[in-house]
């Protein structure tokens, strides 16, 4: 993605103004720290791989967190000044492995906001990860992608370890928000064909990467707010998005390759049933040693028998 510091047309909505610390926000904030209190509270919602397996890759999550908690993560996004907001936009570039897209994001922001993106770690804790929240805006969307992409990611050891997404994770955190506001998610993979997820607040819509899908265009001035990110694996773990035109090359390349190979298989197949048995050909091998042996004595004839042919001749010519 192309992120730039700078501000959009289409982005002009509005953003709650900095409220000062409640205690409903000191509470939430005490609640983020403790370890024992995340952990326990997602480990009701099961093992995130078993979720993906039994919902064939995609799977969601109500009631993500407590609601005090949903509603605090939610009060520290609004009140994210305008300035903070990158422009994280890009026209469609195969090469550089860009989709069209075009909404606002921050990775680094208010205090707070990285223990906000340590929740969602302990889903899957022996992952790598990385996570940003975003504020869609009108207009906002992402056009079709199945989100392949490798990213370096700093070791402890201060190495760079080049990793490739396996996980995708969006917590949506907009209250009421309808169909008709725009901003869905849309699963092109869906069994039966594109299933449509209006965003639902303080859930989690989580699915395996690659997995083609978008997000539609926001209708009006309200803007819908997210936590997302992935989870990595080290290592290139698949080739990345190439242009329409070089998949359909692609296609068919493999398209006639494969009606190549099943050529040459029934080729194979049919000279394969012409061919003689076990039997059969030791009784070809038989019958030919047979005519070579009559040959070879029909060629050799007994020295005594051409003597005597040689005398009789000038008599049976008499």
């Amino acid at each position: 993605h192309t992120v730039q510091m700078l501000q959009h047309a289409s982005f002009s909505c509005n953003s709650s103004a900095f409220l000062p610390m409640s205690s409903s926000r000191k509470r939430f904030r005490k609640w983020i720290k403790s370890y024992s209190a995340v952990s326990q509270w997602i480990d009701q919602h099961g093992h995130v791989e078993q979720m993906l397996e039994q919902h064939g890759g995609f799977a969601r999550i109500q009631n993500f967190l407590p609601n005090f908690v949903a509603d605090g993560i939610l009060g520290m996004l609004e009140g994210i000044e305008e300035k903070t907001w990158n422009l994280t936009a890009a026209n469609e570039d195969y090469a550089h492995n860009n989709i069209q897209h075009d909404f606002l994001s921050v990775k680094r922001g208010p205090a707070g906001l990285e223990d906000v993106f340590r929740l969602f770690t302990l889903l899957l804790p022996d992952s790598l990860f990385t996570f940003s929240a975003a504020k869609y805006c009108k207009q906002g969307h992402i056009k079709p992608h199945d989100d392949r992409a490798y990213t370096k990611v700093l070791m402890d050891d201060g190495s760079i370890q080049l990793c490739s997404r396996t996980i995708a994770c969006i917590y949506y955190l907009t209250k009421d928000w309808q169909a008709e506001y725009g901003g869905e998610l849309v699963d092109l993979e869906a069994h039966g064909g594109p299933k449509v997820h209006v965003p639902q607040y303080n859930s989690v819509v989580m699915f395996r990467v690659p997995r083609w899908h978008e997000v539609r265009p926001v209708i009006g001035d309200r803007p819908r707010y997210s936590v997302f990110g992935w989870f990595l694996e080290p290592g290139k773990l698949y080739d990345l998005n190439v242009s329409p035109h070089e998949q359909q090359q692609q296609q068919t390349q493999q398209r006639d390759a494969g009606q190549q190979d099943m050529q040459q298989a029934a080729a194979r197949s049919k000279r394969k049933e012409t061919r003689p048995g076990k039997a059969e050909q030791m009784q070809l091998k038989a019958k030919k040693q047979v005519r070579k042996q009559k040959t070879k004595s029909s060629s050799k004839t007994p020295k005594g028998k051409k003597e005597k042919a040689v005398q009789i001749a000038p008599t049976a010519a008499n």
